[in-house]
């Protein structure tokens, strides 16, 4: 169980493309070993932080080991700072600045589905470990 030495755990919609670019992009940074990457999908991946299935359906969840938890974009950042092994980071993420520019880019984005060909569901490969 990876999470017992991870600091953070990363639990994220394997079923989305995107969503799974960015956990690997995440797992690629992480030199430390501080973060534990877990789709959703993997059975009791949310009930062992305490979080629902629904829960995870709707956003990414970053939990650290001290269960201090955090949702969406700011799960990306906390997961980003403890694999860059700058926890510190987070405190600039809690500024009122930071949380307005992210809501921000959220709307100028342009919306991606299927624009890089790297970025698959990870989920397959969970689904086709499990009929192994």
């Amino acid at each position: 169980n990876r999470f017992i030495t991870a600091r953070v755990m990363l639990i994220f919609d394997g079923a989305c493309g995107f969503c799974t670019w960015a956990a690997q992009w995440v797992q690629r940074l992480d030199r430390y070993g501080h973060v534990a990457i877990v789709p959703f999908q993997k059975p009791n991946a949310p009930e062992q932080v305490g979080l629902t299935r629904e829960q995870c359906e709707k956003a990414a969840w970053a939990v650290e080991s001290d269960g201090t938890r955090y949702r969406g974009a700011a799960a990306i950042y906390a997961a980003l700072a403890w694999a860059l092994g700058c926890p510190w980071l987070l405190h600039i993420y809690r500024l009122p600045l930071i949380d307005h520019l992210e809501m921000f880019s959220i709307f100028v984005s342009p919306p991606v589905e299927n624009g890089f060909p790297a970025w698959f569901p990870i989920v397959n490969n969970i689904q086709r470990n499990a009929n192994n």
